[in-house]
């Protein structure tokens, strides 16, 4: 869950799509749960200056789709999401980049 307020993003923790399926079905919870409820705990997060690699190696260790990225200020403000997917293509086409040099 990202959290705005006047002068910062924090990132407090994930909701994933698997964590809402496992009670949308379910009447007597699902209207009484809120995204607190719900979210991981500090996830995983990546720095904004990570490597291409050091993504991956994140991804590789846990079930995720969607990494946070943080900025490397104390406050690890949220600078944005990696997906598993464009990371994917994006290694996909360095792999290709290089294979053609």
């Amino acid at each position: 869950m990202t959290i705005p307020s006047s002068t910062t993003i924090r990132s407090y923790g994930v909701v994933s799509f698997q964590d809402v399926r496992s009670v949308m079905m379910r009447d007597d919870l699902y209207s009484m749960l809120i995204a607190v409820d719900l979210m991981q705990d500090d996830p995983p997060v990546v720095k904004a200056d990570a490597s291409l690699l050091e993504a991956l190696n994140v991804f590789t260790q846990s079930e995720i789709h969607h990494l946070p990225v943080v900025d490397n200020t104390p406050n690890d403000r949220l600078a944005g999401i990696i997906t598993r997917s464009s990371l994917m293509e994006h290694y996909s086409q360095e792999l290709r980049r290089k294979m053609s040099l």
